[in-house]
C-alpha cells in the first residue's frame, strides 16, 4: 500500500521524536548537576542530532518528490529509477539504520539525488547546527530557571541521595513539568519540517521534475484548528521558482499542519493554470492575509 508523504512524515516523526526529549534531558541533566564540559557535551551531542535529522529529512523530502513524480508519470526515465513507495515499517533512519547507513540506503536507491547530498551537507554545516543547538540550549536555561523553586530543589536533593543517573533524573523533571517533552517535541517536528519543505523545493526544481509536475500547491488540514493566516494561504499554486514561497512557504509556524503537493501539467491545464507553456500562479482570496505566525520565519533553517 502506497503511504502519502504526509504519512510519511508524520511516522517518522512520531518514531524518532523520542531522541530529541533524551538530548533535552541531558542538556538539563548538564546544566543542574553537570560540569562544564558536560555542559558543551550535550550541546555538542544536540548539535550533532540536529544535523543529523536535518539532513535525513531534507534528503527523504527530495526523495519523496521522486516517488511522486514517478507516480505522475509512468515513463521509464523516472520507472527505471525510482521503485514505488512502500510503508516505511520499522527500519527507519535513526532506530535500526545508524546516519551513514540510512544516507547510503537513500543514494543507492536513486543516484539522482548524489549531486543534492553534496548540496545539503553544505547547507546544514556545523556552524548552522551549532547555532541551534545554543539556541536549544537557551531555551532550555530558560525554563529550568523557572523551575528553581523549593519544590525543585527538593527534588534534586532526592535524586542525589538516591544515586540515581540521567535517566531517572529525566523522568523527575517530568513529572515537575511536562515542558521538557513539549518542547523536544516542537523543536524536532519544527527542524523536521523545515528540513523536509526545503528538500521538496529544491528537488521540485529539477528539470527532469519540472517537465512533469511544473507548480506547487499548498495544502493543509482545513478545521477548527486551523490558523487563519495559514488558512489565508490554502491552495496558493505556483512554481517553485515563484518569490512568493519565501514568504508563505510551509511550515508557517510551530506545529503547522501544511505543506505542498506537486502539480501535473495535465492538472493544471484541467485548473486553466497552464498555457503557451508557462505556470498561471493561482491566489487565494484572501492571499493577503497570509503570512507566517508573528516571530516565525516560513521556511527558515
Amino acid at each position: 500500500t502506497v503511504i502519502t508523504g504526509k504519512e510519511e512524515l508524520e511516522r517518522w516523526l512520531d518514531k524518532h521524536s523520542r531522541l530529541f526529549e533524551d538530548a533535552v534531558k541531558r542538556m538539563a541533566w548538564a546544566r543542574f548537576q553537570g560540569t562544564w564540559k558536560d555542559r558543551m557535551r550535550e550541546r555538542k551531542n544536540m548539535a550533532t542530532l540536529i544535523q543529523h535529522t536535518m539532513i535525513l529529512a531534507d534528503m527523504r523530502g527530495r526523495k519523496r518528490v521522486l516517488m511522486e513524480v514517478n507516480a505522475l508519470d509512468r515513463s521509464a526515465k523516472f520507472a527505471a529509477k525510482t521503485p514505488p513507495l512502500q510503508p516505511t515499517g520499522d527500519k527507519t533512519p535513526l532506530s535500526s539504520l545508524s546516519f551513514r547507513e540510512a544516507i547510503d540506503d537513500i543514494l543507492s536507491r536513486d543516484p539522482k539525488l548524489a549531486e543534492g547530498y553534496r548540496e545539503v551537507t553544505r547547507l546544514y554545516n556545523e556552524g548552522h547546527v551549532f547555532a541551534l543547538a545554543r539556541a536549544a540550549e537557551g531555551n532550555v536555561d530558560d525554563r529550568l530557571a523557572m523551575w528553581r523553586t523549593k519544590e525543585v530543589q527538593k527534588a534534586l536533593v532526592e535524586v542525589e541521595r538516591a544515586g540515581k543517573g540521567i535517566d531517572e533524573f529525566g523522568e523527575m523533571m517530568q513529572e515537575i513539568g511536562p515542558w521538557s517533552k513539549w518542547y523536544s517535541d516542537v523543536l524536532y517536528r519544527t527542524n523536521i519540517s523545515n528540513a523536509v519543505s526545503n528538500g521538496r523545493f529544491a528537488q521540485a526544481l529539477d528539470e527532469d521534475v519540472q517537465e512533469v509536475a511544473p507548480a506547487l500547491e499548498l495544502v493543509g488540514v482545513s478545521d477548527d484548528r486551523e490558523r487563519p493566516n495559514h488558512a489565508a494561504a490554502m491552495g496558493f499554486t505556483a512554481t517553485a521558482k515563484d518569490p512568493r514561497w519565501s514568504i508563505i512557504r510551509p511550515p508557517l509556524g510551530y506545529n503547522c499542519r501544511h505543506g505542498v503537493n506537486l502539480i501535473s501539467k495535465g492538472d493544471l491545464e484541467r485548473r486553466g493554470l497552464f498555457k503557451n507553456g508557462e505556470v498561471i500562479p493561482y491566489i487565494p482570496p484572501n492571499f493577503h492575509e497570509a503570512h507566517p505566525d508573528p516571530g516565525f520565519k516560513a521556511g527558515a533553517l
